[in-house]
């Protein structure tokens, strides 16, 4: 029977309690990094200001990236060993998580995109967030080629999320939700 959880600190404490990689699906809502200008020409202004991506995810949590890279390395004919470079930017804590001062970040690797991406805007403050034209907002945000870096043609996507901007979390073994979250009002 999984345990339902409401405190990010017994995510904490259950996840570095696991030393193996853990499936789980999870939500997000993230503040994503936009740009003035549009992308691909840098001449469309962007007239967004406050908007939240949510999405939910399969992802591996306590995720092993040098191993997840070689092991798509060998799936994709690349016998060459892939040597991640060491964070700069935080110092990892038991595989799942990353510290910079005083935030903690949740690492994953996203193995499917269940739902989502999906923009909200937010007019004011205590007003409704209204949902967005994903093909207006990705144009602002820049994409990455992780998978030119990792020498694969199918990128391992390895990312971090800062905690507070994770929702929802369900593992074999835990459910967490955060309070005042409710997976209802997205369109499923």
């Amino acid at each position: 029977m999984k345990q339902v959880i409401s405190d990010i600190d017994d995510v904490i404490k259950m996840l570095m309690e696991h030393k193996v990689e853990v499936p789980a699906i999870v939500w997000t809502s993230v503040v994503p990094t936009m740009r003035k200008k549009d992308v691909a020409t840098r001449s469309v202004e962007n007239p967004f200001s406050v908007v939240r991506k949510i999405c939910k995810r399969a992802v591996t949590l306590n995720p092993v990236y040098v191993k997840a890279v070689n092991e798509q390395r060998k799936q994709e004919g690349n016998t060459d060993e892939f040597v991640g470079s060491k964070h700069r930017w935080a110092t990892t804590v038991c595989n799942t998580f990353k510290v910079k001062g005083d935030q903690l970040y949740l690492s994953m690797i996203i193995n499917k995109e269940l739902l989502g991406p999906f923009y909200f805007g937010i007019s004011a403050p205590n007003n409704n967030a209204f949902m967005l034209d994903n093909a207006l907002v990705e144009q602002f945000i820049p994409k990455n080629d992780t998978a030119h870096y990792q020498g694969l043609e199918t990128a391992v996507k390895y990312t971090s999320m800062i905690l507070d901007n994770v929702v929802f979390i369900e593992t074999d073994f835990f459910i967490y939700e955060k309070d005042g979250f409710d997976k209802s009002l997205f369109p499923i």
